[in-house]
């Protein structure tokens, strides 16, 4: 093989690391959470568009910030990347997981909501558990009776 192309291959192959690519937004002097059981917590994170480009020290972040970088000083706070989604309604996924019983939300009473429950007839689940959705909270708590008990006496 010719010598100088084996130089120039291995010179540019190299090359691209020098550069670091430089971020839209970067975060310092912050406690970012990793995941990582090697190192959990980084100082630093720079994002360009759409895509986290450097995680680590401060000292190491600055390679990416360049004129147009926002930067923001987290004074010592947390950042969890990824999604968070912290009120969530797991049941209502759209599985057979929430019971057969379609429940009116415009029912007022209780004693309706326990009456279309025991004409569905539903089944308990393998916990003793009886499902059922689609009623609103606003109109069970407006009746004024506990929903627990009337459930309880429905289906003892």
């Amino acid at each position: 093989m010719n010598r100088p192309f084996i130089f120039l291959l291995f010179f540019f192959s190299s090359a691209g690391g020098l550069y670091a690519q430089i971020a839209d937004r970067a975060f310092v002097n912050g406690k970012i959470y990793t995941a990582d059981d090697d190192q959990p917590y980084a100082e630093a994170l720079a994002i360009s568009g759409e895509l986290i480009v450097y995680v680590g020290s401060d000292a190491g972040v600055q390679a990416h910030i360049g004129t147009a970088t926002v930067v923001e000083d987290l004074e010592g706070r947390l950042i969890l990347p990824g999604l968070h989604d912290v009120h969530m309604h797991p049941l209502e996924a759209g599985t057979p997981a929430w019971g057969d019983c379609l429940l009116d939300p415009y029912e007022w009473f209780t004693d309706d909501l326990v009456d279309a429950l025991v004409d569905c007839n539903p089944q308990p689940n393998s916990n003793g558990w009886i499902l059922a959705y689609g009623h609103s909270i606003f109109t069970l708590l407006e009746d004024g009776t506990v929903p627990r008990f009337a459930l309880d006496a429905a289906f003892p």
